[in-house]
């Protein structure tokens, strides 16, 4: 499960790196694919790691 959730967690990075750019495009994707919305929470959902314990 480690495996998996390394590049979640380096795509989080790649996010809060990205902040003004990557938002402002994550935001236009939102309107066109709300199922991106949902990976996106999912994958904050998996940073906090508090949710994820009690899914799995």
């Amino acid at each position: 499960m480690e495996k998996t959730k390394m590049p979640r967690a380096l795509g989080i990075e790649k996010t809060t790196q990205t902040e003004e750019g990557g938002v402002a495009f994550d935001a236009s994707l939102l309107l066109f694919c709300p199922s991106s919305y949902t990976i996106l929470h999912y994958y904050l959902t998996v940073a906090d790691g508090s949710v994820e314990g009690n899914e799995r």
